[in-house]
């Protein structure tokens, strides 16, 4: 910043001096809202409140709620099922929730009993990494599970491929323990599971003319004084059409338009609009709903609870031994970790959902959810606490 007002700011100024103390810049740099510490990796940086997160969340809670009178609830000391009324014809809805999470072989607990003047030497470096995919419902816990070793010298790195071929797995598995029941798949919003098909149809990856680099895609459509017209995005001979092409068919083009708003103009029609990622079209093919949760909404999310259990457990027995600790965190997620556990884990975040389409955020929610701990449901609305 120094630099900048010496070079860019103080030369255009008239009767001024041509420096600025570095004293003078830090008093700055704080009442602007810089603060001066280390670089740490990991930093949770909070989004909760943000203007786009909370329109999402409003319409994942709106989905959910809408979705809740047909999926069972799990009350009383020992969390028995509770089966919901179903009118004829509907089917039972059961969430499927997926997360990913990773072990380190080196990873131990942190705090001991130690006499004074005493220390341990262990292993440096958090060890080999084992990243694991599960997928649970409060029925049954674990639905499906996979384990991966990731790393350039292992076995790579999870990508949406790996995804896709575990989801084609769960989808297996679920049906084959809940008959005539229809799975709420719900994923977190990384951007490989956010990942669209080959042939989606992208505005990005298009050029103003036809053929080049830009991949062949997928048939759209548009809407003709309110008739659907497909459109081919391929020339007879299987050339990919461009943006001008596309755009001229629909009625759309515009000579003065440049790539940037050619791009934005397309991307905005409603057949690229309705693009679903190849998750969700595996899950939607299947004859189940998929969803993704809110930005930022980890609490949402029961099985990250169940990641938290699986470590607690994992570090107190760590073994320093990466065949050792596989077999470990594989036996602690699948048996070690009580279903009654998975379905309080599952009612506390229904009990965020409820707080959430009640108006509440921040600590009123995080107050009420420990507050309020009977059912999926919450007392307390936000007119409650503006009497109070």
């Amino acid at each position: 910043m120094k630099e900048f007002i010496e070079s860019d700011i103080l030369p255009n100024m008239a009767n001024v001096r041509t420096t600025i103390g570095e004293t003078t810049c830090r008093e700055y740099m704080k009442e602007w809202g810089f603060s001066f510490g280390a670089h740490h990796k990991n930093v949770y940086m909070d989004g909760h409140e943000r203007e786009d997160v909370v329109e999402y969340r409003d319409s994942f809670v709106d989905r959910m709620k809408q979705r809740e009178s047909k999926m069972s609830y799990f009350e009383g000391e020992d969390m028995k099922e509770e089966e919901p009324l179903l009118e004829n014809g509907e089917r039972k809805i059961v969430l499927v929730t997926h997360d990913e999470s990773t072990f380190h072989a080196h990873d131990a607990r942190n705090s001991m009993w130690l006499k004074e003047g005493e220390q341990i030497l262990r292993k440096k470096g958090p060890g080999k990494g084992l990243m694991v995919s599960a997928f649970m419902c409060p029925c049954h816990g674990v639905v499906s599970y996979r384990d991966f070793e990731f790393g350039k010298n292992s076995q790579g790195y999870w990508t949406n491929i790996h995804m896709l071929d575990h989801l084609k797995e769960a989808i297996k598995s679920f049906e084959e323990i809940h008959k005539n029941c229809q799975g709420l798949f719900i994923f977190d919003q990384s951007s490989n599971h956010g990942a669209l098909p080959d042939d989606a149809l992208r505005a990005t990856t298009m050029n103003v003319g036809p053929g080049g680099k830009q991949p062949k895609m997928r048939d759209g459509y548009y809407l003709k004084e309110g008739v659907r017209v497909e459109q081919p995005m391929q020339f007879a001979d299987g050339t990919q059409k461009g943006l001008k092409q596309v755009l001229n068919e629909r009625g759309l083009w515009d000579p003065k338009l440049r790539l940037e708003t050619a791009r934005e103009l397309v991307g905005s029609q409603p057949d690229f609009q309705e693009q679903r990622s190849s998750l969700a079209n595996m899950v939607e093919n299947a004859g189940h709903l998929a969803d993704f949760y809110p930005k930022y909404h980890c609490e949402l999310n029961f099985i990250e609870r169940v990641w938290g259990e699986a470590k607690g457990i994992v570090r107190k027995e760590c073994l320093f031994n990466f065949p050792k600790m596989n077999i470990q965190v594989s036996e602690t997620i699948k048996n070690n970790i009580s279903l009654e556990h998975v379905r309080r884990y599952y009612r506390r975040a229904f009990r965020y959902l409820d707080a959430y389409s009640k108006g509440l955020k921040g600590p009123m929610v995080e107050w009420t959810v420990k507050k309020y701990k009977g059912h999926r449901k919450v007392k307390k609305t936000l007119d409650d606490f503006v009497d109070e």
